[in-house]
């Protein structure tokens, strides 16, 4: 017994020994070298949901010279621990690359393998040659897909490989969180002094810089062209030698967790953690776009997919014409040309602020075409109408956001057309056909833009993008329960701003009865007996419904009580906030307001026995109210309001708990029933 027990005492004390030497944050990472411990590693201890571990990532970055001109070098060498079959999509991984003018970044030295144990032995199984492809995403894009075939649950995936790069303004990200646990990250950058970068640090998990230091470098150059190596500002030491010096910086983080997207979020993708670069200077020449948002709008307005597209009418120009004709009020003929391009147009569903071969003639002809295509076109037709009209570069929610001190092209993927009314801008765009005029579609709804128009002084300036509707629904009903507990219950429905985009957008392609169909299906037992609808065409006017249905039953008896509750019939939805705690803000669209009144009647075979009591919640600063009251009006009837209005669409973190505080007080009262009794007769 005593020998049983102590064998299970070092069983114990090796499992512990495997999990706690596994999980060790490593120091450094040697190619080759995985343990055995790190293979019988079952999950991690910090996170035990994790499917898979990134054990360790880093990477190193220098400049060199080759051909009398700096090059970039990085190095980065990739560990994940996979613990099941959930994580096997880890084994594709792609490493970008950029081409521009017959320049390809270079991706060499791949090596790869999968780790496993076999029999207690550690097996090593390479990648080879045919497990990386070469594949082009557009003209200036593409990626290196490394493929690791016959993944194993407990397995662990390794890389190693170099870049070379001559594009000194585009240094890839140092991406640190992702959707699995890390728990090592490092980065080091080796900048000559020559160079001046700066590194953006993300806002809600910063990576921590350690101290820099210096180094220098010996190049041995020969050249009959001395202007070139001045350009590279090296110091001669003697005929052919030539010294740099270098700031080495360098970044380390530990224990980094599984990044979770959680609900109202316009921009993951801008809360991981990660480094990005942006050139300043070479040379101490400060002449890269990514200084400002103007070099950036000069760059646009001077390509031939961008600036000449803005001025180019001639293929809509007696439709132009006779709306010059018309009006000369400069509203009116925005509201035209606008009507004109919407109805006209068709999206292809591509984001971009370039216009294809062709540009916007060829997209008009076609009746289709993109983002930029589309809201070029537009502007080029205000402008034409001599409406005040600039164009606003941006990006969509779920891409990323623009900010002052991130000036970069790529982070622009969207293009809007703004009119000046009376000194106050009017955002449009014509992509959609489902939305009024200066009402943008959700996507568009991504705090701000960058502005490029004729007046120099406005280029590179932001501009606000904020919605100008909200989403808007009110009730009006009138139930009325039977003594065998169904009810008769008459609704009319208003759907204003996003809610009646909403609407159209889901239903109004579908035939009237599939309509009926789906309310019939909501909830059990309705049955619908009329139906009208108003305005459901006309993009400027209310959506109304009006009908009336019958309910089997809407009181149920729970525990020896009569349970009523009218709000089941109107909203099913649940709270979106479930979190105890958040990391990020909470960023609505647009605001909301919904009002309801009922009037129910019941029964004389049936009475009152208690209501929920009034309450009226207010988030800080008149941010957000809610209303919900019910008043007794007779023996046989009672009058319920439900009045929610939330104005302000963007909470940080620490204001989370407020929020879901009155989220959890709406939905309380979407719950909280009627009690009623029989008659005693």
């Amino acid at each position: 017994m005593k020998n049983s027990v102590f064998c299970l005492i070092i069983a114990i004390a090796i499992i512990f020994t495997q999990q706690s030497y596994g999980q060790k944050v490593p120091k450094k990472l040697t190619y080759g070298k995985v343990s055995k411990e790190l293979l019988a590693l079952k999950s991690y201890d910090k996170d035990s949901t994790a499917n898979a571990l990134v054990i360790g990532d880093m990477g190193w970055l220098t400049f060199d010279i080759e051909n009398n001109s700096w090059i970039i070098r990085t190095k980065r060498h990739l560990r994940i621990k996979v613990f099941n079959k959930e994580a096997f999509y880890l084994g594709n991984i792609k490493l970008p690359y950029y081409k521009y003018k017959g320049t390809d970044e270079v991706i060499n030295s791949i090596k790869g393998a999968i780790y496993y144990l076999e029999k207690g032995k550690v097996v090593k199984k390479k990648i080879d040659q045919s497990d990386v492809r070469i594949l082009r995403h557009s003209k200036t894009k593409g990626f290196y897909k490394v493929t690791f075939p016959r993944l194993r649950e407990g397995c662990v995936i390794e890389l190693f490989y170099n870049k070379n790069s001559e594009f000194l303004s585009h240094i890839d990200n140092w991406e640190v969180q992702r959707e699995i646990p890390v728990l090592m990250s490092a980065f080091s950058m080796e900048i000559p002094e020559s160079m001046k970068y700066k590194v953006v640090n993300s806002r809600y998990f910063p990576i921590k810089e350690l101290p820099s230091t210096g180094s220098s470098k010996t190049f041995n150059l020969r050249t009959k062209d001395n202007t070139s190596l001045q350009s590279l500002t090296l110091v001669k030491t003697t005929n052919d030698e030539y010294i740099q010096n270098y700031n080495v910086r360098r970044w380390r983080v530990e224990q980094v967790p599984a990044f979770k997207e959680e609900p109202f979020m316009t921009s993951p993708q801008d809360y991981l953690a990660r480094l990005k670069f942006e050139l300043f200077s070479a040379n101490n020449k400060q002449d890269y776009h990514s200084n400002s948002w103007t070099g950036v709008v000069k760059v646009l307005n001077l390509h031939s997919r961008v600036g000449d597209q803005m001025h180019r009418v001639g293929f809509m120009k007696e439709r132009l014409d006779a709306i010059k004709n018309k009006t000369p009020d400069h509203l009116e003929r925005a509201k035209l040309a606008y009507d004109i391009i919407s109805k006209r147009m068709n999206w292809n569903k591509e984001l971009s602020v370039y216009c294809h071969d062709g540009g916007t003639r060829k997209a008009y002809l076609d009746r289709r075409g993109n983002v930029a295509e589309i809201n070029l076109m537009l502007f080029a037709a205000l402008e034409y109408l001599n409406v005040p009209t600039i164009a606003v570069f941006s990006s969509t929610r779920g891409y990323t956001m623009i900010t002052p001190d991130e000036a970069e092209i790529n982070r622009l993927n969207y293009v809007l057309a703004a009119i000046n009314i009376d000194g106050k801008y009017i955002l449009l765009d014509a992509t959609t056909k489902s939305h009024p005029f200066g009402v943008l579609p959700l996507r568009a709804l991504n705090y701000q833009g960058v502005i490029l128009s004729k007046n120099q002084n406005l280029d590179g300036k932001l501009l606000s993008i904020e919605p100008t509707s909200l989403e808007y629904k009110s009730i009006q009903s009138r139930v009325s329960i039977n003594r065998d507990l169904s009810a008769i219950c008459d609704f009319t429905v208003s759907y204003k701003g996003y809610d009646a985009i909403n609407w159209r957008n889901k239903h109004l392609s579908k035939s009237e009865e599939t309509y009926l169909e789906e309310k019939e299906n909501q909830l059990e037992g309705l049955t619908v007996e009329s139906y009208e609808r108003e305005g459901a065409k006309s993009l400027n006017s209310s959506i109304k419904e009006i009908y009336k249905f019958n309910l089997e039953k809407c009181i149920e008896d729970v525990g020896g009580q009569l349970v009523f509750n009218p709000m089941v019939m109107i909203e099913t939805s649940k709270n979106p906030f479930t979190q105890e705690t958040r990391r990020y803000p909470v960023e609505l669209p647009y605001g909301v307001k919904r009002k309801y009144m009922i009037q129910v009647e019941i029964p004389d075979n049936l009475a009152i026995k208690e209501l929920p009591k009034p309450q009226i919640v207010r988030m800080p600063g008149n941010s957000g109210k809610l209303k919900y009251v019910i008043t007794q009006t007779s023996d046989r009837s009672f009058m319920i309001l439900f009045d929610l209005e939330i104005k302000k669409i963007v909470f940080s973190p620490d204001e989370y708990s407020l929020l879901k505080n009155f989220f959890d007080q709406i939905y309380k009262f979407h719950t909280s029933p009627v009690l009623l009794v029989k008659n005693e007769m």
